[in-house]
Protein backbone atom coordinates (compact mmCIF):
# COMPACT_ATOMS: atom_id res chain seq x y z
CA UNK A 1 0.00 0.00 0.00
CA UNK A 2 1.27 3.01 -1.04
CA UNK A 3 1.93 6.04 1.35
CA UNK A 4 -0.83 8.31 0.33
CA UNK A 5 -3.34 5.30 0.13
CA UNK A 6 -2.47 4.92 3.99
CA UNK A 7 -2.76 8.40 4.31
CA UNK A 8 -6.49 8.57 3.02
CA UNK A 9 -7.07 5.86 5.05
CA UNK A 10 -6.14 6.99 8.32
CA UNK A 11 -7.80 10.35 7.58
CA UNK A 12 -11.15 8.63 7.05
CA UNK A 13 -11.19 6.28 9.98
CA UNK A 14 -10.55 9.03 12.06
CA UNK A 15 -13.05 11.27 10.68
CA UNK A 16 -15.71 8.29 11.45
CA UNK A 17 -14.58 7.85 15.40
CA UNK A 18 -15.19 11.69 15.75
CA UNK A 19 -18.82 12.89 15.16
CA UNK A 20 -22.27 12.25 14.67
CA UNK A 21 -23.01 13.03 10.79
CA UNK A 22 -22.05 12.83 7.33
CA UNK A 23 -21.64 15.15 3.97
CA UNK A 24 -22.76 13.42 1.15
CA UNK A 25 -23.48 14.84 -2.57
CA UNK A 26 -23.30 18.20 -0.41
CA UNK A 27 -26.15 17.45 1.83
CA UNK A 28 -25.76 16.79 5.44
CA UNK A 29 -27.29 13.87 6.58
CA UNK A 30 -27.08 10.93 9.32
CA UNK A 31 -25.72 7.25 8.59
CA UNK A 32 -24.59 4.43 10.57
CA UNK A 33 -21.14 2.72 10.35
CA UNK A 34 -20.81 -0.83 10.94
CA UNK A 35 -19.33 -0.19 14.19
CA UNK A 36 -22.24 1.39 15.58
CA UNK A 37 -21.28 4.59 14.77
CA UNK A 38 -22.39 7.60 13.33
CA UNK A 39 -20.72 9.81 11.12
CA UNK A 40 -17.68 12.22 10.51
CA UNK A 41 -16.91 14.91 13.53
CA UNK A 42 -16.62 18.00 10.84
CA UNK A 43 -20.50 17.49 10.68
CA UNK A 44 -20.96 17.45 14.30
CA UNK A 45 -23.03 21.23 13.71
CA UNK A 46 -25.41 19.49 12.25
CA UNK A 47 -26.67 17.96 15.56
CA UNK A 48 -27.37 21.33 16.79
CA UNK A 49 -31.14 22.85 16.96
CA UNK A 50 -31.71 25.72 13.84
CA UNK A 51 -33.28 28.87 14.66
CA UNK A 52 -36.73 26.88 13.13
CA UNK A 53 -36.46 24.33 15.40
CA UNK A 54 -35.99 26.31 18.24
CA UNK A 55 -38.56 28.25 17.66
CA UNK A 56 -40.97 24.81 17.41
CA UNK A 57 -39.49 23.53 20.97
CA UNK A 58 -39.99 27.04 22.68
CA UNK A 59 -42.56 29.21 21.51
CA UNK A 60 -40.36 32.06 20.55
CA UNK A 61 -38.06 33.39 18.10
CA UNK A 62 -34.75 32.89 18.80
CA UNK A 63 -31.41 34.70 17.85
CA UNK A 64 -27.94 33.57 17.86
CA UNK A 65 -26.87 37.81 16.93
CA UNK A 66 -25.22 36.06 14.29
CA UNK A 67 -22.15 34.60 15.69
CA UNK A 68 -21.57 31.17 14.09
CA UNK A 69 -21.46 27.99 16.38
CA UNK A 70 -18.07 26.88 17.52
CA UNK A 71 -16.83 23.77 16.62
CA UNK A 72 -13.63 21.61 17.62
CA UNK A 73 -11.99 19.44 20.58
CA UNK A 74 -12.36 18.97 24.10
CA UNK A 75 -10.63 22.87 24.14
CA UNK A 76 -13.24 24.98 22.91
CA UNK A 77 -15.86 23.55 26.22
CA UNK A 78 -15.53 26.21 28.99
CA UNK A 79 -12.87 25.82 31.90
CA UNK A 80 -13.85 28.47 34.28
CA UNK A 81 -14.84 26.21 36.99
CA UNK A 82 -12.43 23.52 38.66
CA UNK A 83 -12.77 22.55 41.79
CA UNK A 84 -13.58 23.39 45.30
CA UNK A 85 -12.06 27.08 45.19
CA UNK A 86 -14.72 28.09 42.33
CA UNK A 87 -17.90 26.25 44.08
CA UNK A 88 -19.30 24.20 46.87
CA UNK A 89 -20.66 20.67 45.96
CA UNK A 90 -18.11 20.67 43.24
CA UNK A 91 -19.62 16.98 41.71
CA UNK A 92 -22.34 18.75 40.93
CA UNK A 93 -21.06 20.59 38.40
CA UNK A 94 -22.76 18.94 35.72
CA UNK A 95 -26.00 19.30 36.55
CA UNK A 96 -25.70 22.99 37.14
CA UNK A 97 -23.78 24.25 34.32
CA UNK A 98 -24.10 22.62 30.84
CA UNK A 99 -21.08 21.53 28.47
CA UNK A 100 -17.95 22.55 30.97
CA UNK A 101 -14.53 20.94 30.33
CA UNK A 102 -14.17 19.32 33.59
CA UNK A 103 -17.23 16.86 33.34
CA UNK A 104 -16.02 15.34 29.85
CA UNK A 105 -12.63 15.79 29.91
CA UNK A 106 -11.86 12.14 31.10
CA UNK A 107 -13.94 10.76 28.68
CA UNK A 108 -13.13 9.70 24.91
CA UNK A 109 -15.00 12.77 23.39
CA UNK A 110 -13.69 13.79 20.01
CA UNK A 111 -15.64 16.41 18.23
CA UNK A 112 -17.86 19.06 20.47
CA UNK A 113 -19.94 21.93 18.47
CA UNK A 114 -21.28 24.57 20.73
CA UNK A 115 -24.47 27.38 20.37
CA UNK A 116 -25.69 30.24 21.56
CA UNK A 117 -29.10 31.97 21.16
CA UNK A 118 -31.42 34.50 22.92
CA UNK A 119 -34.23 36.51 22.49
CA UNK A 120 -33.89 39.98 23.15
CA UNK A 121 -32.74 41.42 20.52
CA UNK A 122 -35.02 43.87 18.47
CA UNK A 123 -38.44 42.33 16.96
CA UNK A 124 -38.28 38.89 19.22
CA UNK A 125 -40.87 38.15 21.86
CA UNK A 126 -38.39 39.62 24.68
CA UNK A 127 -39.22 36.97 26.93
CA UNK A 128 -35.53 36.94 28.85
CA UNK A 129 -34.80 33.39 27.61
CA UNK A 130 -31.19 32.64 26.70
CA UNK A 131 -30.43 28.64 25.09
CA UNK A 132 -26.76 27.15 25.38
CA UNK A 133 -26.58 23.77 23.13
CA UNK A 134 -23.55 21.64 22.80
CA UNK A 135 -23.36 18.34 20.84
CA UNK A 136 -20.49 16.10 21.78
CA UNK A 137 -19.59 12.99 20.03
CA UNK A 138 -17.56 10.03 21.72
CA UNK A 139 -15.24 7.68 20.35
CA UNK A 140 -18.52 4.71 19.97
CA UNK A 141 -21.59 4.05 20.84
CA UNK A 142 -20.61 2.18 24.35
CA UNK A 143 -18.74 4.75 25.59
CA UNK A 144 -21.19 7.33 25.21
CA UNK A 145 -23.77 5.20 26.59
CA UNK A 146 -21.26 4.51 29.60
CA UNK A 147 -20.93 8.22 30.13
CA UNK A 148 -24.42 9.07 30.16
CA UNK A 149 -24.86 6.66 32.97
CA UNK A 150 -22.23 8.19 35.03
CA UNK A 151 -23.76 10.94 35.01
CA UNK A 152 -27.57 9.96 35.67
CA UNK A 153 -25.72 8.74 38.95
CA UNK A 154 -24.07 12.07 39.82
CA UNK A 155 -27.38 13.87 38.83
CA UNK A 156 -29.77 11.62 41.24
CA UNK A 157 -27.27 12.36 44.12
CA UNK A 158 -27.25 16.30 43.33
CA UNK A 159 -30.93 16.66 43.66
CA UNK A 160 -31.76 18.86 46.62
CA UNK A 161 -28.48 20.05 47.24
CA UNK A 162 -27.10 23.86 46.48
CA UNK A 163 -24.18 24.92 45.06
CA UNK A 164 -22.40 27.89 46.18
CA UNK A 165 -20.45 29.51 43.16
CA UNK A 166 -17.85 31.84 44.58
CA UNK A 167 -17.54 35.23 43.46
CA UNK A 168 -20.10 34.72 40.66
CA UNK A 169 -20.54 38.81 40.15
CA UNK A 170 -18.51 41.71 41.81
CA UNK A 171 -17.22 39.29 43.96
CA UNK A 172 -20.49 37.88 45.56
CA UNK A 173 -21.46 34.46 45.65
CA UNK A 174 -24.40 32.71 43.98
CA UNK A 175 -26.36 30.04 44.82
CA UNK A 176 -27.61 27.14 42.65
CA UNK A 177 -30.39 24.72 44.10
CA UNK A 178 -30.99 21.86 42.57
CA UNK A 179 -34.29 20.43 41.95
CA UNK A 180 -36.28 17.99 40.30
CA UNK A 181 -33.85 15.74 38.72
CA UNK A 182 -35.36 13.20 36.38
CA UNK A 183 -33.85 10.28 34.65
CA UNK A 184 -35.10 8.07 31.53
CA UNK A 185 -33.37 5.74 29.79
CA UNK A 186 -31.94 8.30 27.32
CA UNK A 187 -32.69 11.31 28.91
CA UNK A 188 -31.58 13.41 32.21
CA UNK A 189 -33.46 16.85 33.37
CA UNK A 190 -33.01 19.59 36.43
CA UNK A 191 -34.13 22.50 36.94
CA UNK A 192 -31.76 24.47 39.05
CA UNK A 193 -33.07 27.89 40.60
CA UNK A 194 -29.79 30.42 40.04
CA UNK A 195 -30.03 33.33 43.07
CA UNK A 196 -28.85 36.25 42.61
CA UNK A 197 -25.58 37.23 43.62
CA UNK A 198 -25.05 39.17 47.03
CA UNK A 199 -28.81 39.48 47.69
CA UNK A 200 -29.31 35.50 47.05
CA UNK A 201 -33.08 36.17 46.46
CA UNK A 202 -35.03 36.21 43.07
CA UNK A 203 -33.87 33.23 41.87
CA UNK A 204 -34.31 32.02 38.36
CA UNK A 205 -34.55 28.76 36.88
CA UNK A 206 -32.19 27.28 34.73
CA UNK A 207 -33.64 24.34 32.61
CA UNK A 208 -31.45 21.37 32.22
CA UNK A 209 -31.15 18.46 29.96
CA UNK A 210 -28.41 16.20 28.89
CA UNK A 211 -29.27 13.36 26.23
CA UNK A 212 -27.39 10.21 24.54
CA UNK A 213 -28.20 8.57 21.34
CA UNK A 214 -25.76 6.43 19.24
CA UNK A 215 -21.90 7.85 19.83
CA UNK A 216 -23.21 11.00 21.10
CA UNK A 217 -24.03 13.23 24.26
CA UNK A 218 -26.44 16.45 23.73
CA UNK A 219 -26.26 19.08 26.34
CA UNK A 220 -28.86 21.93 26.59
CA UNK A 221 -29.84 24.60 29.43
CA UNK A 222 -32.12 27.21 29.37
CA UNK A 223 -32.17 30.13 31.28
CA UNK A 224 -35.51 32.48 31.94
CA UNK A 225 -34.42 35.99 33.09
CA UNK A 226 -38.22 37.07 33.25
CA UNK A 227 -39.34 34.50 35.76
CA UNK A 228 -40.59 35.51 39.03
CA UNK A 229 -41.62 33.75 42.08
CA UNK A 230 -45.26 32.66 41.78
CA UNK A 231 -44.84 32.49 37.87
CA UNK A 232 -46.12 28.83 36.51
CA UNK A 233 -43.20 25.82 36.76
CA UNK A 234 -40.64 26.00 33.76
CA UNK A 235 -42.10 23.94 31.01
CA UNK A 236 -38.96 21.53 30.36
CA UNK A 237 -37.98 23.62 27.39
CA UNK A 238 -34.56 22.59 27.92
CA UNK A 239 -35.62 18.66 27.59
CA UNK A 240 -37.87 19.70 24.16
CA UNK A 241 -34.43 21.16 22.44
CA UNK A 242 -32.61 18.23 23.77
CA UNK A 243 -35.56 15.64 22.03
CA UNK A 244 -34.72 18.17 18.87
CA UNK A 245 -31.11 17.36 18.94
CA UNK A 246 -31.33 13.67 19.61
CA UNK A 247 -34.08 13.07 16.59
CA UNK A 248 -31.01 15.27 14.59
CA UNK A 249 -28.35 12.58 15.64
CA UNK A 250 -30.50 9.81 14.34
CA UNK A 251 -31.92 11.35 11.39
CA UNK A 252 -35.37 11.12 12.01
CA UNK A 253 -36.70 15.00 11.88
Amino acid sequence: MTAFLRTILVALMIGVLAGCTTTVDGAARTVGSSAGIVGIGREIVDVLPDAKELHAALGTSMDDNEFPPTVGGLRVLPDGIRDGNDASEIQCLGVTFANTRKIYEKSSVRAVALHNWDNWGQGLDVRGLSVQVGALALASPSDARALFNAFATEWRQCQGKTMVLYHAAGGADQLLEITRVQATDNMLSAIVMASSPATHTAASPDERALGVAANCIVDVEVHDSSWRTGDPAPKNLAVKIAQTMLANVRGTN
